[in-house]
């Protein structure tokens, strides 16, 4: 999970902040029932390892990429990131930066979910 704030919300969007100052644009229904969404409210992002991937574009977070382990079907890595170390599940059919590259990081959209802040 994640910290973030809300920077917006409507019936069609919700717009978060995250600590390193970019944001991620969801759809409402990917909020747990109860989240306040209101501009500066607090707010946690669950994301799974499986829904993040590495992009060339500007992501949503940067890092380094510290460790690779090959699980069978593709590796589990984990990204120093500007929002903490983040663990991630890349298929087997990705090809990987070198160990201690910079990386950039995407979400899946639909993937993501908000929570009340911890």
């Amino acid at each position: 999970m994640i910290a973030a704030s809300v920077e917006s919300a409507s019936e069609r969007r919700i717009v978060i902040r995250f600590a390193n100052g970019k944001n991620l644009s969801i759809g409402p229904q990917q909020s747990a029932a109860g989240v306040r969404l209101i501009p500066e409210a607090r707010v946690g992002v669950c994301l799974r390892a499986e829904s993040l991937r590495f992009t060339d574009e500007d992501g949503f977070c940067s890092g380094v990429l510290t460790d690779v382990e090959y699980s069978g079907s593709g590796f589990s890595c984990i990204v120093k990131t500007d929002l903490g170390d983040l663990k991630m599940e890349v298929p087997g059919s990705v090809r990987l930066p070198a160990k201690e590259q910079l990386v950039r990081l995407a979400v899946t959209e639909e993937a993501v979910r908000l929570v009340e802040a911890a």
